[in-house]
């Protein structure tokens, strides 16, 4: 046939021609009369399946097994589906695969199955993406008594994707000028981190 798989719908109605066969052309006046044979499309389906990262991880976008199910097809016929994120790589905020917007659509698509002899139904799976874990640690500082602390630095472990955070609040029971020398050292305790522009700090699980 047209495709080089038996019976395609590449060309249905196929007519179907009779022959004498056994019977004696001596002894009968045969007229031979055709019919049609439709060929139907094989309804299958292409689901992407469900995945789960961190923030500032890549999913697996290559279709494969673990990524994408595909029903089985006819003896010969190549499944090489494709998949890709809905909407793009980059979300709401500018960054890879933000948790703002979680979950996400993995959306399959025929590829190379083919869609003249297959009626192709896509199960799109979903994308979650969790929070990473941000590390906020106020920096050591020093004071003299009868003066106010006044620190503002910290450091950061885990950010990722080009992310910052711009300042903290560091509150220390040692920050008041009445704060004594016997009672050193005070802890000084890092809260309500500030974004940096263009980082949304939903992304992170911060301690």
């Amino acid at each position: 046939f047209a495709n080089m798989y038996p019976n395609a719908t590449n060309g249905t109605p196929w007519t179907i021609t009779p022959a004498a066969g056994t019977i004696s052309t001596t002894n009968y006046n045969i007229t031979f009369n055709t019919a049609n044979l439709t060929v139907s499309k094989l309804a299958i389906t292409v689901t992407a399946q469900a995945q789960m990262i961190t923030y500032g991880n890549a999913p697996n976008l290559a279709a494969g097994s673990g990524t994408v199910t595909v029903a089985t097809l006819v003896t010969g016929d190549a499944s090489a589906p494709a998949l890709a994120l809905a909407g793009g790589t980059t979300y709401t905020n500018g960054r890879p695969n933000a948790t703002n917007g979680t979950p996400w659509s993995i959306v399959p698509s025929a590829g190379t199955i083919s869609t003249s002899n297959y009626s192709v139904t896509l199960n799109n799976g979903a994308l979650t993406v969790n929070q990473v874990g941000l590390t906020i640690t106020a920096s050591n500082a020093s004071k003299n008594y009868g003066t106010l602390f006044t620190g503002t630095g910290f450091m950061t472990t885990g950010l990722v994707n080009g992310d910052g955070v711009a300042s903290v609040t560091l509150n220390s029971t040692g920050a008041a000028v009445t704060a004594t020398v016997a009672g050193s050292t005070y802890p000084i305790v890092p809260s309500a981190a500030v974004a940096a522009t263009g980082t949304i700090l939903a992304n992170y699980s911060i301690s």
